[in-house]
């Protein structure tokens, strides 16, 4: 008879890990891992945590804090798909700001050469507003 015919099946687990069990336990491990864990949940409700817990549960101020935490959450209008709706709006008007600003600066540029050179000043209004001096006739070509 083996060291393993001999224990119960949490010892026989543990001899399977330290390899004095036969070798063909090796492919029952799910199986014992699965004996494993109903050995310790039925331990631990006879040690009484699962009593424990179940006492927390009862308790008025761990039901309505759940309770609000769940309205929190899920139901408020400041729930957590809401705000995960605003940031993503709030990283949509921050790009939205650089390429503004960058086009003001820009613009600013502009300004400031038309504003500093009266040739391209002229040619600017020429061609934007079709200006034109006193005595000239003004033709446009339209490029098709």
């Amino acid at each position: 008879m083996s060291i393993a015919d001999n224990c119960t099946f949490h010892s026989l687990y543990k001899a399977a890990l330290i390899g004095l069990a036969p070798k063909y336990l090796s492919l029952f491990d799910p199986f014992i891992w699965h004996l494993e864990l109903s050995f310790f949940i039925l331990h631990d409700i006879k040690s009484g945590m699962l009593k424990k817990s179940l006492h927390i549960t009862k308790n008025f101020y761990f039901i309505a804090g759940l309770a609000f935490l769940v309205w929190m959450l899920f139901f408020d209008t400041n729930d957590l798909y809401s705000q995960y709706q605003l940031r993503q709006k709030v990283r949509e008007l921050e790009s939205q700001e650089t390429y503004y600003l960058q086009k003001i600066e820009e613009v600013n540029a502009d300004r400031e050469a038309l504003t500093s050179d009266m040739e391209l000043l002229e040619r600017f209004a020429r061609e934007k507003y079709y200006m034109k001096k006193d005595g000239e006739d003004l033709f446009v070509v339209v490029e098709e």
